[in-house]
């Protein structure tokens, strides 16, 4: 879920920014305008959407033992050779 969020994101911020480029010609339609205030507005609820999950990832992350390595006995493992 947060892999497709960053990705929508990314996608909406690129399609944002040719808007500015197309805005900064001088050429602005109304229909760009709209274009534009949607953009804002789907940028915003993305990126409230995506801190919220990773706020409940990191929140359930830290909570997580850490994992001990060669079965938790704190001895290493020595090879022969």
């Amino acid at each position: 879920k947060v892999i497709s969020l960053k990705i929508e994101l990314d996608s909406l911020l690129c399609e944002s920014n040719e808007i500015a480029k197309h805005g900064k010609s001088g050429v602005v339609f109304d229909s760009i305008k709209e274009k534009s205030k949607k953009i804002k507005i789907d940028i915003s609820e993305k990126k409230n959407e995506l801190e919220s999950i990773e706020t409940i990832f990191n929140d359930l992350y830290l909570r997580c033992p850490n994992i001990p390595m060669n079965g938790g006995l704190g001895i290493r493992m020595i090879s022969g050779g």
